[in-house]
């Protein structure tokens, strides 16, 4: 009975690891080959945070699920992304709104800039610490490789076959 449940958990657990593999992959390869620096599946993309200058809402490594905002409902406070030098997705802090210009707190140092409202991409909607962790280990390779190795063979190797 312990090893027909041990073999449903690992199951689930390979399945779920799978999925992810591949929602990370379709984001690898959709950027590399249609040279799309911000790919999304069904209006949802994410972004790693680089630095602590978004802190204390996000800190350095978080993982940060975002929403395609087609309709730019964006309110002061909001954490939005674009594209930085039309290269790299950033975000950063709504702190003030204009007719078609949003200001941008930059760093903790309060220093700001603009950008139009078209250059917006996405709106920040979820972040969770611990998801984020587990996201850093999920998507680097070694980690990856050997907690898919572990799944598949702890249990067979520890319990006797008769």
């Amino acid at each position: 009975m312990i090893r027909f449940l041990l073999s449903i958990v690992r199951i689930i657990i390979s399945i779920y690891l799978c999925a992810v593999i591949l929602i990370f992959a379709y984001f690898t390869v959709y950027k590399e080959l249609y040279d799309d620096k911000f790919p999304m599946i069904q209006g949802y993309s994410y972004i790693k945070v680089p630095d602590d200058n978004l802190s204390p809402e996000y800190v350095k490594n978080d993982y940060v699920l975002v929403q395609y905002e087609d309709d730019q409902k964006v309110e002061v406070g909001d954490y939005v992304v674009y594209l930085k030098d039309n290269k790299y997705p950033t975000m950063k802090q709504v702190t003030k709104l204009e007719d078609y210009i949003v200001t941008l707190n930059f760093s903790n140092k309060n220093e700001e800039s603009t950008i139009n409202f078209d250059m917006i991409i996405a709106k920040a909607k979820y972040s969770n610490p611990k998801l984020s962790k587990i996201l850093h280990i999920i998507t680097n390779p070694v980690a990856l490789i050997v907690l898919l190795v572990s799944v598949v063979l702890i249990p067979e190797l520890t319990y006797k076959r008769y």
